[in-house]
């Protein structure tokens, strides 16, 4: 538990140094690693806390009753170790949250930086996501699911991936964005099952990658990747923003579902 490394989750104290002591105690190199459980509080933190190591399992109590703040957080809230080429995170059922939105990265930063790393045998269920950056950002996704995930960001995007074979986004909820960027920035295999959005924001969804694009979007991935896309039980809704822009598709099985507002472009 992470009581036991004397956090108190009161939202007044600094948990920070707590939360690290866990997460060095139950993150692994092998698959023997320790299961992490936060208990029901609100943990406040004023600086990044660093995964370092291959699995890391978290669990809460549900992701409006284990909540980590992290208002006092400069740079990304959990940022994975740029230099690990593989990483296989299980968490579930918290919030990583930052309401006065003075993080300037992510609130899960899996940006890792090796050309051969990836992020795969992969889960994050039922959490929140809210910070000043792109609430969720992974430049290489492989085998693995996004479910019941909703996302928050100021000025980015609301999630930000590249996604390989055997990636599933299922309902998730991009809520907000900033003007210019989009509910999800996905490239690459994209797989999505009742995905909804955007309260507000720019795109509800831009799909692909194109590094010579004039569109806006082509410093966002360092690759060209054109999408296959599979979308069922879509629901866009557009209260300030528009619709989804497809860069260069290498296929378009199907999108199915709802697009509505009448100020929705596409």
């Amino acid at each position: 538990s992470l009581k036991d490394f004397g956090a108190v989750g009161d939202a007044i104290v600094d948990d920070t140094v707590a939360v690290q002591a866990f997460i060095a105690y139950i993150e692994s190199n092998t698959t023997t690693g320790r299961r992490g459980y936060i208990p029901a509080g609100d943990y406040k933190l004023t600086s990044p806390i660093n995964i370092t190591k291959i699995y890391s399992y978290l669990y809460g109590e549900g992701k409006f009753m284990s909540r980590l703040l992290a208002d006092g957080v400069t740079g990304s809230v959990f940022l994975f170790a740029p230099a690990l080429t593989q990483v296989k995170p299980q968490w579930r059922d918290f919030s990583i949250i930052d309401d006065t939105l003075a993080t300037t990265g992510s609130a899960i930063d899996l940006w890792l930086t090796d050309a051969n790393s990836v992020v795969y045998d992969f889960e994050f269920t039922n959490m929140y996501l809210k910070s000043k950056g792109s609430a969720f950002a992974a430049k290489h996704l492989f085998s693995g699911k996004m479910e019941n995930v909703t996302a928050h960001s100021s000025t980015g995007h609301s999630f930000l991936a590249h996604c390989g074979p055997a990636v599933t986004w299922i309902n998730t909820y991009a809520a907000t964005c900033a003007a210019t960027k989009a509910g999800y920035r996905l490239s690459g295999q994209i797989t999505m099952v009742g995905p909804n959005g955007l309260n507000s924001g720019g795109w509800w969804g831009v799909f692909g990658s194109d590094t010579t694009g004039t569109e806006g979007f082509q410093s966002d991935f360092p690759f060209t990747s054109y999408p296959s896309i599979d979308i069922k039980g879509i629901n866009v809704e557009a209260f300030t923003s528009e619709g989804i822009l497809i860069d260069q598709q290498y296929t378009f099985a199907e999108i199915s579902g709802t697009i509505d507002r009448s100020s929705l472009t596409s």
